[in-house]
């Protein structure tokens, strides 16, 4: 009995600890499950797109079901078109009875000429005969006091011989002083008549050059430019219109899976309401969760190993693209228990495309340093081996102060060494909500920290999409916009901005500016060719059709690097500007030239020129970027009709967009937009 006792009494004793070990032991469980054997458990990037009505409009069809797989672009549904198409027959008509209008105009402006002809002619008669009679009032007045004198020194003498009064004297003094007065307002008079005169000669002979030659019809017009404002006017509302009617066939954003249906066929959708759910088929990037306590640091450019939480463990290789810079709650997935939350950052990795992971799909990650010797694939792929270089991007320090006026998406990159800062241009500046497309560039140290206060571009009201900046041996800095339109198929003055400027202080100022594509547009009008001969299309909505992201200075020369178009056989294209100040001056495109083409092929598609750079050894390096990803690229003999270039850098799914050398001259400088994530820079050996 008393046996019996004690052992309960024992027993109740350690139940507490047996609960507690029991809870530790749970905890441990739940914790290995979460992390796994690696440094940190991480997830198959989870991007979820929803497609959704842009205009208001009759659900006509819905071509996708939950669970199918779509490609990038594919149709998925279609809103009713009659009503936009109405209006764009409507619209079509209007433009063209404007265009009609054009050759009576030109007609009663020839008429208006010689009416004009006549009137200046006229003008200069009457100024002459103006003349004539002045100059024969200036002599009248002239002579008349010739007499008078003579009569008053007759006067006087008889006066003087007591021979007559002086009531004769006196009478010619005060004519005398009559005359004087009417005779000293002819010279005055002479000069502003004779000045009338060569105006009304000059404005004549004027007139009749602005009528003679090729000059004439331009003169012209620059006459008719209010209707010809009003044909440009209904042509971007056509296009705007046809932008409509192509949004109301609606496309797969990505390759994705089909999740879910949200509206039925039939149903009148206003703009924004969701039509369907769906999930990026193929991720691309692991987003791992290291906890402040666990592992070794972890930099851009590692090696990361990855395994899946399945029953065969499969690995998967991968590459740190970005490390986040502040500490964050992790999902609640990965605390070891409910209630027990945990602190860490997050660590960015593209997987290696031989690999497969579902959206959102668990796995453990190891990491390892560069250099590491594991049999891991480079974070340079795709160049010979003898042009490999460090090419291991890593985050620029963006402030968080910047961030609060401005968006920030690096595209191009000089070192002004006035300032002993590196500049920037960005696609987009401002806010859409304050100082949207502000004109403004950045600045950054050496050391890739970004400043918290633009620099202002003196002279434009305003800039968008600027692609790429250049500085020339004098201190000339040119900067250009894309000249493409936007996702709205709209071109504005602020995107086909061309600028040669100079630092003063801390600003830009503008030295001369001007409108790129509305140059190529005047001039293919006069010279149809001339679009041909530059390897340029035109499209019937748009004009000229080009988009320039790189932009370098090779003496007093300057070259265009276009991303799009690329020719036939998918070459891509540099212009060539010999006398920039003369088309700065003139607005003249005579020294604008197609210099070369070249194949760049990324992830193994054709791409286009993304930045240019002129080395000091006279060979020319390239980045290239498509929907794939970037590469650069060098050819060393520059010339001729095409280059042969060489891969010596590939970054899948990045975007190196500007190149410039460093202060030192001795490294290249890589700049890379990753739109809404923090862009990132490399810095290079120099390819030799």
């Amino acid at each position: 009995m008393t046996g019996s006792l004690g052992r309960s009494t024992a027993l109740r004793r350690m139940m507490p600890v047996a609960v507690w070990l029991a809870a530790v032991g749970g905890a441990y469980w739940l914790y290995r499950d979460t992390a796994g054997a690696g440094q940190a458990g991480g997830v198959a990037e989870l991007k979820e797109f929803t497609v959704s009505s842009v205009e208001t409009g009759a659900l006509v069809s819905v071509e996708a079901v939950p669970g199918q797989l779509v490609s990038r672009g594919q149709v998925v549904a279609r809103l009713d078109p009659q009503i936009l198409e109405t209006e764009i027959a409507v619209a079509e008509a209007e433009l063209r009875e404007l265009q009609a209008k054009v050759p009576a105009e030109f007609k009663t402006l020839e008429l208006s000429g010689l009416q004009t002809e006549r009137t200046f002619r006229a003008e200069l008669e009457a100024v002459e005969v103006e003349l004539q009679a002045a100059q024969s009032g200036s002599a009248r007045d002239g002579a008349e006091l010739a007499s008078i004198d003579e009569e008053l020194a007759r006067q006087r003498d008889l006066v003087a011989r007591r021979l007559a009064t002086a009531a004769r004297m006196k009478e010619l003094e005060l004519r005398r002083a009559a005359v004087e007065e009417s005779a000293k307002g002819w010279p005055a008079r002479l000069e502003a008549l004779e000045t009338r005169r060569q105006a009304t000669r000059a404005r004549l002979a004027e007139w009749r050059r602005s009528l003679a030659g090729a000059s004439a019809r331009s003169a012209r017009s620059q006459q008719i430019l209010p209707l010809q404002l009003r044909i440009d006017t209904q042509r971007e509302y056509l296009t705007l219109l046809r932008k409509r009617l192509e949004n109301l066939t609606l496309r797969a954003p990505a390759d994705a899976r089909v999740v879910a249906i949200l509206a039925r066929q039939g149903s009148v959708l206003m703009p924004g309401h969701p039509i369907m759910t769906m999930v990026e088929a193929d991720p691309r990037q692991v987003i791992a969760y290291l906890e402040e306590d666990r592992g070794p640091s972890v930099s851009v450019g590692d090696r990361a190993v990855l395994r899946t939480r399945s029953r065969t463990g499969e690995r998967v290789e991968g590459t740190v693209t970005g490390v986040a810079a502040t500490v964050i709650q992790l999902p609640q997935r990965f605390w070891p228990a409910p209630t027990r939350p945990r602190w860490g950052r997050e660590i960015f990795i593209r997987i290696s495309p031989d690999h497969k992971l579902d959206p959102g799909q668990a796995v453990d990650v190891s990491f390892y340093p560069k250099g590491h010797s594991m049999g891991f694939a480079t974070a340079v792929e795709a160049a010979p081996a003898a042009a490999r270089i460090d090419a291991s991007p890593q985050p620029l320090a963006v402030p968080g102060g910047l961030l609060d006026r401005s968006r920030f998406e690096p595209s191009g990159i000089i070192w002004a060494e006035r300032l002993q800062r590196y500049i920037l241009v960005s696609d987009d500046t401002g806010l859409e909500s304050a100082n949207d497309n502000a004109p403004w560039v950045f600045t950054m140290s050496r050391d890739g920290e970004v400043d918290a206060e633009p620099l202002v571009i003196e002279g434009v009201e305003a800039v968008n999409d600027l692609e790429a900046l250049a500085s020339a041996p004098d201190g000339t800095i040119y900067l250009i916009a894309s000249q493409s339109v936007n996702r709205k198929g709209k071109r504005r003055p602020a995107r086909t901005v061309f600028v040669q400027a100079r630092l003063e202080g801390r600003s830009l100022k503008v030295v001369r500016r001007v409108f790129l594509h509305q140059l190529l547009a005047e001039a293919a009008a006069r010279e149809p060719a001339l679009l041909g001969r530059l390897g340029l299309t035109s499209r019937p909505d748009t004009g000229p059709w080009l988009e320039a992201e790189g932009l370098a200075c090779r003496g007093n020369e300057v070259f265009l690097g276009l991303k799009d178009p690329l020719d036939g056989s998918g070459k891509a294209l540099i212009l060539r500007i010999a006398d920039p100040d003369r088309l700065f001056r003139e607005g003249s495109l005579a020294g604008l030239t197609l210099w070369s083409k070249t194949s760049l092929p990324v992830e193994g598609r054709p791409a286009g020129i993304s930045g240019l750079l002129f080395l000091d050894d006279g060979s020319l390096l390239m980045a290239a970027t498509n929907d794939h990803g970037g590469a650069l690229f060098h050819a060393r003999r520059p010339g001729g009709p095409e280059l042969e270039a060489e891969q010596i850098a590939s970054y899948p799914g990045l975007k190196p967009e500007g190149l410039c050398l460093s202060p030192e001259g001795d490294k290249l400088i890589v700049i890379f937009d990753r739109q809404d994530e923090t862009p990132l820079w490399a810095r290079l050996e120099i390819p030799r």
